[in-house]
């Protein structure tokens, strides 16, 4: 891959500005509204710096085109039918290229032999910059069947249906480290996406997984790509360093609930005995903008530490795509990154109180327009349910897993008979932008005040969702 050609940047009006780089022989900019670029011949023969075009060429220096300059037939904004000359490419709508290239490749292919434009996904959290996409592969996963992917420190693995052949870890990087700080990640870079039919990827692992892609993703038709947890097993990415104060708190006595863990929202806090908030549930993240990538936090061990395991934190996974990103267009779609529930408490132990559940995770998507959503598909990261407190007949019940498919709450164990306190109902998170459009925190414990009482833990809060727009890097292939 040549050097990096131009980076579009947004600015105001809508319109993109690309900034010249020193020692670079090309750079193309995005049509701006002072440059006429539904008429004007952006990239024409004798084209200014100004973004001007023509056959004479003529504009002002603020990129508007001149009387002279304004038809530019020869050299208009290309696409639709419409295809450059003399030697011009099409790149976002405008024709650069030329034999008669400036300095700074406003025009002109001299400076452009043997050079393919591309758009390469937007930086987010990585430097896209640095890989070349010519022979990454091109999933297209559209029947039923499960496509797993681990995530670990040690070197990534895929198994299950590989989607005729395409699903291939043929070009990725492991144990990356993001740019913007935080937890190691699995890159794994694509020309194309397509999931559909009722085909699952599931992410699991200890790294939270970047899909870096040339072209367009298309989730759709029952197409799922899901990063959650399951009970104690927490998704790529979850349950890390970075959770801090959004751990839930371990419980101090037996009879006590641990608290729920927390990201998007907070986590409900542990009950003990007597129903007062023994165990503090994990509190909601200062910065949910997922940069760095990370996933959801435990929930806090219950009755004490007497065996009684909180809930694991969802994944976390990021889709990155210089084309668009499509959920649903024809059919209900989802992508998900729920929290996993806590077991029952022990039934060795008289008196105990169960874990919390933990948090949802995280679902980050980048394109240069925005993903678009239909059918009812919404990105899902909720938390999951705790499990019952142990009753007088040493029985208990496990909480449920973050729903991916609703925005019901996942359920709390039920309490098992007397002396046995249900668990707690997970929060939520779901929605198509960047916060949560369905939100809840997890709901606190329970407790009964039957001899001999004890408390549960507190559901696992939402996680984070995120959909934003990011321009797409130009380069040379």
């Amino acid at each position: 891959m040549r050097p990096l050609a131009c980076i579009l940047v947004a600015v105001a009006g809508g319109s993109s500005a690309c900034a010249a780089i020193s020692g670079l022989d090309s750079y193309s900019a995005s049509p701006g509204e002072g440059a006429d670029a539904g008429k004007a011949g952006h990239g024409g023969e004798n084209a200014d710096a100004g973004g001007g075009a023509g056959e004479d060429g003529a504009s002002a220096s603020d990129g508007s085109a001149s009387t002279e300059g304004s038809a530019g037939s020869d050299d208009a904004g290309c696409g639709e039918g419409v295809t450059c000359t003399g030697g011009a490419i099409c790149v976002e709508g405008v024709c650069t290229g030329g034999p008669d290239a400036d300095a700074d490749g406003a025009s002109g292919s001299a400076g452009d032999a043997g050079c393919t434009h591309v758009n390469l996904p937007p930086s987010i959290n990585v430097d896209a910059t640095q890989w070349t996409f010519a022979t990454s592969p091109t999933w297209n996963c559209t029947s039923g069947g499960t496509t797993t992917i681990t995530a670990n420190a040690s070197g990534a693995s895929i198994a299950g249906d590989d989607c005729g052949g395409s699903a291939v870890l043929g070009d990725i990087t492991n144990a990356y480290a993001q740019t913007t700080g935080g937890l190691d990640a699995l890159v794994i870079r694509l020309k194309g996406l397509t999931v559909t039919g009722g085909h699952v990827i599931e992410l699991a692992g200890t790294e939270p997984v970047i899909f870096l892609v040339e072209g367009d993703v298309t989730i759709d038709s029952g197409g799922t790509i899901d990063a959650s947890a399951s009970g104690t097993t927490a998704g790529p990415g979850g349950n890390s360093s970075a959770c801090g104060t959004s751990t839930g708190t371990n419980s101090n006595a037996t009879s006590t609930g641990g608290g729920g863990g927390g990201f998007g929202t907070a986590g409900g806090y542990g009950a003990t005995s007597n129903g007062n908030s023994g165990s503090a549930g994990g509190a909601a993240a200062a910065s949910l903008t997922l940069q760095p990538l990370r996933g959801g936090c435990a929930g806090g061990t219950g009755g004490g530490g007497t065996n009684n395991a909180g809930g694991a934190g969802g994944g976390a996974f990021e889709i990155s795509a210089a084309g668009t990103i499509s959920v649903g267009a024809t059919g209900t779609a989802y992508l998900s990154a729920a929290g996993g529930f806590s077991p029952g408490a022990s039934t060795s132990v008289t008196s105990n109180g169960s874990g919390g559940a933990g948090s949802g995770g995280a679902i980050l998507l980048a394109s240069p327009a925005a993903a678009t959503f239909a059918h009812s598909s919404v990105l899902r990261a909720h938390g999951g349910g705790s499990g019952s407190a142990r009753g007088l007949s040493s029985n208990s019940n496990a909480g449920s897993n973050g729903s991916t498919t609703t925005d019901t709450p996942a359920a709390g164990g039920s309490g098992p008979d007397v002396g046995g306190a249900a668990g707690a109902a997970g929060g939520l998170c779901a929605g198509t932008g960047t916060t949560c459009a369905t939100s809840a925190a997890g709901s606190d414990g329970n407790h009964t005040s039957v001899a001999p009482p004890d408390g549960s833990g507190g559901g696992g809060g939402g996680g984070s969702v995120q959909v934003i727009s990011a321009a797409a890097t130009a380069a040379c292939d």
